[in-house]
């Protein structure tokens, strides 16, 4: 994988994870009931690239 997109995916997954920590944080001082599926999201989806990238890793070293 080329070297810029690597970084430009990095940034994007930085922001995104903000983004789910920003509306976690306004859902739960607002006492939305969706405050509990946020905060779920925002623990699985970190999670989820990791396990990604390690995938990737992987399965790109076993060609």
């Amino acid at each position: 994988m080329n070297r810029r997109l690597k970084s430009i995916l990095s940034i994007l997954c930085i922001l995104i994870i903000i983004g789910l920590l920003a509306a976690t944080i306004v859902l739960a001082i607002k006492g939305s009931p969706n405050f509990m599926g946020m905060l779920a999201l925002t623990i699985i989806f970190p999670i989820f690239v990791w396990a990604m990238v390690h995938f990737y890793k992987f399965f790109k070293n076993d060609r």
